[in-house]
């Protein structure tokens, strides 16, 4: 499970800023549907649940890195302008 959240967070954090280079503003509402159309997807189109448990945790992980890849790009412009702002004083 340590390996799963390592790579959620690694994977997310590389493609947060592709989300911002594609022209999308993301918001926490972005973010959210996001991660519920992973879970679904996974989940129910992919018919995870015929996989008991192990299905139902696969779907919750790819249901977080869509998620916190959308979150990770919506703090991404305030990371830099708040950089921005010391690097000019």
């Amino acid at each position: 499970m340590e390996q799963v959240l390592d790579k959620i967070n690694r994977y997310s954090s590389l493609s947060a800023p592709v989300v911002l280079e594609r022209g999308r503003r993301p918001t926490l509402a972005t973010a959210i549907v996001h991660g519920a159309a992973a879970f679904f997807r996974t989940y129910f189109l992919k018919r995870g649940f015929l996989d008991g448990s192990h299905g139902f945790m696969l779907a919750v992980s790819n249901a977080e890195g869509s998620y916190y890849r959308y979150v990770k790009a919506m703090l991404l412009p305030a990371k830099s302008e708040s950089k921005q702002r010391a690097e000019r004083h």
